[in-house]
């Protein structure tokens, strides 16, 4: 059973994960921020001011400790730095504790700005979830 009741924040939304009425975790859509073709520069927030970043979609299931157990990237319009996509890529984070075990990733030749984007958005949504 999922519930939505969870507070809403920026650019997510996260539902509660319930079996027989016993929290179990978390699923989240997020949005964040990856390159446009022609490439980017700059700090991610960049886009704000006009820069070239192109939003993408992603979903998470984290179980009630924030422990990534899934990661999809569910909508990537952009031709440049896909390769973030990848599932083979993706399962690196899966059994990691989204607060304190993603600094050291494999990055990704082609979409070192867009797998730096993902990081930090896990890593700011876990601290949102460790809040509540």
């Amino acid at each position: 059973m999922i519930e939505d009741d969870v507070p809403k924040y920026p650019n997510r939304h996260v539902f509660r994960l319930m079996s027989n009425q016993v929290f179990m975790g978390y699923y989240v859509i997020s949005k964040t921020f990856g390159c446009q073709i022609g490439g980017c520069s700059g700090e991610i927030a960049s886009h704000q001011l006009g820069g070239t970043y192109e939003e993408f979609y992603y979903g998470v299931i984290l179980d009630k400790e924030i422990k990534i157990k899934k990661i999809d990237i569910l909508d990537y319009p952009s031709d440049y730095g896909f390769e973030i996509c990848a599932k083979s890529w993706l399962k690196q984070f899966n059994q990691k504790y989204a607060c304190n075990e993603l600094s050291d990733f494999d990055g990704i030749s082609g979409a070192t700005v867009s797998a730096n984007a993902l990081q930090s958005d896990l890593i700011d949504l876990c601290w949102l979830l460790s809040d509540k």
